[in-house]
C-alpha cells in the first residue's frame, strides 16, 4: 500500500489524523479499488487498537 504513501501526505494525513480516516475520506483522496479501501481501513484499525491500548498499559 506504499503506493498511497505520496497521496496521504498531499492530504496531509499523519498521526493522529490518519486514526480518523473514514472510508469515503478515502474515496474522496482517489481511492476507488474497494480491496484497496478494506485492506486500508483494517490497517487503521489496528493502528487505532494499538494506539489505544497504550494507554492502558499496566505501569
Amino acid at each position: 500500500m506504499s503506493l498511497y504513501a505520496t497521496l496521504f501526505k498531499e492530504h496531509h494525513i499523519t498521526g493522529k489524523r490518519l486514526l480518523l480516516i473514514e472510508e469515503e475520506d478515502l474515496k474522496d483522496m482517489g481511492i476507488v479499488s474497494k480491496g484497496h479501501i478494506i485492506h486500508l481501513k483494517t490497517a487503521i484499525e489496528k493502528l487505532t487498537c494499538d494506539y489505544l491500548n497504550l494507554f492502558h498499559f499496566p505501569p
